[in-house]
């Protein structure tokens, strides 16, 4: 059996999915996919990853391997409760890359369940995202993490890395990389991740660099979301640069923030900026390049 093929039929009693896996399904946009394979095998990927989802079962917890992308058609939506999107790289590239199609689309459109989107370098629309949580489940709980919004190498220039729209929630964003047009050759045009009001939300251990918003690399209006252990390049010295909480925001934590304006400038300017007023959150040791601070 040549390394790397599927088990042939005779194997399927000696050798069988670890308990609660589901289907795995491989794409390669670039080289060898076809939706006319099988997709079962990393020989036989599908072309796209609209159709992996589409052979997809909702709650069976499948997996779609991604090897290679460029482009296909956006927004690619995920609709089926409990699926991994996982971008594993081949051919000497370690992440994968997806661009828009030139509708001025999100990449991806979450509106399911127990979602997971990991190694992926997104782009997105001139008004859209890279990522779209649209509060369309009944539990939402994405997953989104390992990946990064904004390259240069992209090409597109989306608006946001991630648009967390009205009512989604309980999601978490994990050691992920936002490069916005200000510093460092990235290509985000506002925030690196805007949060419409919802519940249950976590960010955390993601760096944020040159995110040029007035209204900050985290834009969010928001009850009891975390901020965690972020690191943030600003490009200005402008209050909120970092986080903003809207007015209507309540029990978030924003903790072990880390945020710098210039090589050794401190900034006169708060990148934290709290529009909800004394004790709806809790900020706990954040900090403005060495110097320890509360938000404005």
């Amino acid at each position: 059996m040549t390394i790397g093929m599927a088990f042939p039929p005779w194997m399927t009693e000696v050798v069988s999915r670890p308990l609660g896996l589901g289907r795995v399904f491989y794409v390669n946009g670039v080289a060898g996919g076809s939706n006319n394979n099988n997709g079962i095998d990393p020989n036989t990927p599908f072309e796209t990853i609209t159709y992996a989802i589409g052979q997809c079962q909702a709650n069976r917890n499948d997996f779609i391997i991604v090897l290679n992308a460029w482009s296909e058609a956006t927004p690619i939506i995920i609709n089926k409760h409990l699926t991994h999107i996982i971008g594993l790289g081949c051919d000497g590239m370690p992440i994968v890359t997806l661009t828009e199609d030139g509708d001025d689309d999100n990449i991806f459109e979450v509106g399911a369940d127990f979602v997971e989107i990991a190694g992926f370098d997104l782009g997105g629309g001139g008004t859209s995202a890279g990522i779209s949580l649209d509060g369309a489940g009944t539990w939402d709980m994405a997953y989104i993490h390992h990946c990064n919004f904004g390259s240069e190498y992209c090409g597109d220039t989306p608006l946001y890395g991630i648009d967390v729209i009205l009512s989604a929630k309980t999601w978490k964003i994990d050691r992920c990389k936002f490069m916005g047009t200000g510093i460092g050759g990235g290509q985000l045009t506002s925030n690196g991740i805007h949060v419409a009001p919802g519940v249950n939300h976590q960010i955390s251990n993601c760096l944020f660099v040159g995110c040029v918003s007035a209204s900050a690399a985290i834009n969010a209006d928001a009850t009891a979301l975390s901020i965690l252990n972020n690191d943030f390049v600003l490009a200005t010295d402008v209050a909120g640069g970092a986080i903003t909480l809207a007015v209507a925001t309540s029990r978030c934590i924003v903790s072990n923030n880390r945020a710098a304006f210039g090589d050794t400038e401190a900034g006169l300017a708060n990148p934290y900026l709290d529009n909800a007023g004394a004790d709806a959150n809790a900020w706990v040791a954040n900090y403005k390049n060495e110097i320890l601070t509360a938000p404005a």
